[in-house]
């Protein structure tokens, strides 16, 4: 018999990790406080890089840019759904 070894991620989502942050500004203390604004200031430069990512496949890849485009803002209409 073999055992399957399974791993669970424990890697909030971006929103799951909004909303800790905002509780963190709302009702921390001063070193919560400080941890959140790195914390919002990291997703932020995440961010970023994601966009710099998708300019650079956007100049750069094989796919047309207008098929890439419609991709992502397909991906950013579902998104906006998902959060609405």
């Amino acid at each position: 018999m073999t055992t399957e070894t399974k791993t669970i991620s424990l890697i909030p989502s971006w929103k799951a990790a909004a909303s800790i942050y905002i509780m963190a500004l709302q009702n921390g203390s001063p070193v919560g406080v400080e941890a959140a604004q790195d914390g919002i200031l990291e997703m932020a430069t995440m961010i970023d890089g994601f966009n710099e990512l998708v300019h650079q496949l956007l100049d750069n890849n094989d796919m047309d840019a207008d098929t890439m485009r419609a991709v992502i803002r397909d991906h950013m209409k579902a998104l906006k759904e998902k959060t609405s």
